[in-house]
């Protein structure tokens, strides 16, 4: 088993104490995210999910990938200061036709109709996941659910700016369900939903083919079909060239990235040192370990994974995602819950210390992280993050591939 590195020695009544204290917290952040949410004037991400909406409602399909058209929408729909300007929307087709029946709304109204589904689709997430691992420990279904929505990237980054990390969070939290579960067809159509966001399945498709995965990879190709299907059936073939184009031209939108709000490796090397060529270099090559080392995990993984569940090899690789991916806003950090959630659970009774102090820095350090990088040039979550995906693959080596957790309920 994993031993910490820290001597700190957690009972279940120090864990207790840091239940209520966490709640009262969250009662604190709730009231101000409401206040904040009932603020006009307020910018949001959601700008961009509205509009696209808005521009299907009034236009042709073909003109939705329009960037000009798209500005001036944005514009009208949310005003900029002078020294603001919104970047494109290259989100797939499916995005803006879920979003029509949302853009017929008054603006605001909309806003609080998709901040209560977001919630109520983390809220499930989080449900499926602690309930299913933890079905009789009310202590840390509590602290779990504490901790996730306590979350700064969750609380103030995806459910006050309106985003769509909620939708990749449900999304990614029912195919792991299911997945442990021994579903493997339902997991892998619900893992199509993350085709929002090609870039969440980075390393999780890759490491299905590995693992052989083969049912999960049908699931998720029949669910990927079906999701064009409907969106061709709904707004016609030609929306697809508009967005093929929109998305060739996807590597030139890197002007409007602001590389201290996003977490990955290579925004991290960009940032460190001024983007300094020694300093990027070494965080390649940092990248490319992880790589070699994650990918030996998926290859050992063979000789079990047919006939047991992959559960902590797949929350290890979800961690690793939002570290390797070629770009991961700090919203999508909500990923990490799911791993925090799973990895809980792998461990069972053993020492848990390690990950409790990654899991306090994650709380404590999300609302100041933007605010750090800006300063020191140095984007912390990323370190965090880092820290606690080696903690995962050692515990995925300490455990054995043969013994990886299957499924033990507590």
């Amino acid at each position: 088993m994993l031993r910490s590195h820290f001597q700190i020695e957690i009972s279940r009544a120090d864990l207790r104490d840091l239940n209520i204290i966490g709640w009262a917290v969250l009662a604190g952040l709730l009231l101000i995210v409401g206040q904040r949410s009932l603020q006009i004037n307020q910018e949001r991400d959601f700008v961009y999910f509205y509009s696209v909406g808005l521009i299907l409602n009034h236009n042709p399909p073909s003109d939705l990938y329009d960037y000009g058209l798209q500005k001036e929408v944005f514009a009208q729909v949310q005003p900029l200061g002078r020294s603001g300007s919104y970047g494109p929307s290259p989100y797939p087709p499916y995005v803006a036709m879920f979003f029509r029946p949302l853009a017929r709304l008054e603006f605001m109204k909309a806003y609080r109709i998709w901040t209560a589904v977001t919630l109520v689709l983390y809220v499930a997430g989080l449900s499926l996941l602690i309930f299913h691992f933890f079905p009789k420990d009310r202590l840390k279904q509590s602290s779990l659910f504490c901790f996730a929505l306590c979350f700064w990237p969750f609380m103030a980054r995806t459910l006050l700016n309106g985003q769509l990390a909620a939708v990749g969070f449900f999304a990614m939290a029912l195919a792991l369900f299911l997945e442990d579960s021994g579903r493997p067809y339902a997991s892998g159509f619900a893992l199509a939903t993350c085709l929002y966001k090609p870039t969440l399945l980075l390393l999780i498709l890759p490491m299905l083919l590995v693992i052989r995965r083969f049912k999960t990879l049908a699931g998720f190709v029949l669910g990927g079909t079906a999701l064009v299907a409907l969106t061709t059936w709904v707004e016609g073939f030609a929306i697809w060239p508009a967005f093929v184009r929109m998305s060739s031209h996807v590597p030139g939108f890197r002007p409007f990235l602001q590389f201290d709000d996003y977490v990955d490796f290579g925004s991290f090397g960009s940032m460190i040192a001024h983007g300094a060529r020694l300093a990027r270099i070494v965080v390649a090559y940092v990248a490319a370990a992880a790589c070699v080392y994650l990918a030996g995990a998926w290859w050992r993984a063979r000789r079990w994974a047919l006939d047991k569940p992959a559960t902590l090899l797949w929350a290890t690789t979800l961690t690793w995602t939002l570290l390797l991916n070629v770009y991961t806003p700090i919203y999508d950090s909500i990923l990490v819950v799911i791993s925090v959630i799973v990895t809980v659970a792998a461990m069972g009774g053993s020492d848990c210390s390690t990950l409790m102090v990654l899991c306090f820095f994650l709380l404590v350090l999300a609302p100041i992280t933007k605010g750090l990088a800006v300063l020191t040039g140095w984007q912390v979550l990323t370190l965090v993050l880092f820290a606690f995906g080696t903690v995962q693959l050692r515990l995925l080596r300490s455990q054995g591939c043969g013994r990886e957790y299957s499924g033990q309920r507590q």
